[in-house]
């Protein structure tokens, strides 16, 4: 619905509409029980070219996703929450109002900082940073896995003609059809479980690190790209030979192939000359 935005006194917004005053039903705490025209300026701020959403928004999927995945398991009841530190979700005084009203039995299970440890700084009652050092799993290297696989997938679908469905759905073209492609990888190639796992059990070796070298920047664990890059003065006080040997992912006897989505299968198999061109042949 295209609503004309409020433009001073002679101008009509969203609650001027027919209908905005109908009360909704939404499993959308922001939204529930909330006239219509709520829903309309939210609809417009969460799919606009920059969308942004409320910070209730992220506490109520954080929770009841994570309460998904520990139900039934022996940490239903008591796992912590892990989330990078976002000054709106940890710092907001509105955001931390919220979750002890709505959610009172997960205060206290964020983990961050706590008592006198950095007291009278940023970081006072939230983790120190977001280094992808300590994000295990994501920054380290998930995100890298993720983003390389979905090259590799669209590229891989190259091969089919142009007409083919599989090649239009596996491409990049908007981003509704990158989401789509995000989301199939995501689920379905990379990163794999035990990469994940990998990831995570590093975690005390890189804590450990990170207290020998008196909470600086740890050698060999700075995994940092974009607008987290090392500067060239950082670099060139890293040391010049690695400092911990190389992990599974980086031996060569140990290296694995990407696991390939069903969907390109195919495609891999006509790439690696296991295809006649027709595609008759069985897959080998």
């Amino acid at each position: 619905m295209n609503l004309p935005r409020k433009m001073g006194q002679k101008g009509k917004g969203y609650e001027d509409q027919e209908g905005a005053n109908e009360i909704v039903v939404s499993e959308n705490k922001l939204l529930d029980g909330k006239p219509m025209w709520h829903s309309w300026i939210h609809k417009e701020l969460t799919t606009r070219a920059t969308p942004c959403r409320c910070v209730t928004e992220l506490i109520d999927h954080i929770i009841k996703e994570s309460e998904a995945i520990y139900k039934g398991t022996a940490r239903e009841k008591d796992f912590l929450i892990f989330h990078d530190a976002l000054s709106q979700l940890y710092k907001d005084k509105g955001a931390q109002d919220y979750l002890k009203e709505k959610y009172p039995g997960f205060v206290g299970r964020w983990v961050g900082a706590v008592g006198t440890t950095n007291a009278g700084t940023q970081y006072a009652n939230r983790p120190t940073g977001d280094g992808p050092e300590l994000c295990r799993g994501l920054d380290s290297h998930g995100f890298a896995d993720l983003e390389y696989a979905v090259s590799f997938s669209c590229s891989l679908a190259t091969v089919y003609p142009v007409n083919d469905p599989r090649r239009q759905r596996w491409n990049q073209g908007d981003k509704n059809k990158l989401f789509s492609v995000m989301e199939q990888v995501w689920l379905k190639v990379a990163p794999t479980s035990d990469r994940i796992i990998e990831d995570i059990e590093h975690l005390p070796i890189v804590v450990k690190k990170i207290i020998d070298y008196g909470g600086a920047l740890v050698p060999d664990e700075v995994i940092r790209s974009g607008r987290r890059a090392l500067s060239d003065n950082d670099r060139e006080k890293q040391p010049k030979k690695r400092t911990r040997n190389p992990s599974k992912r980086d031996k060569i006897a140990t290296q694995e192939g990407m696991i390939i989505h069903e969907d390109l299968v195919e495609a891999n198999s006509l790439l690696l000359g296991n295809l006649d061109d027709d595609g008759d042949d069985e897959l080998a």
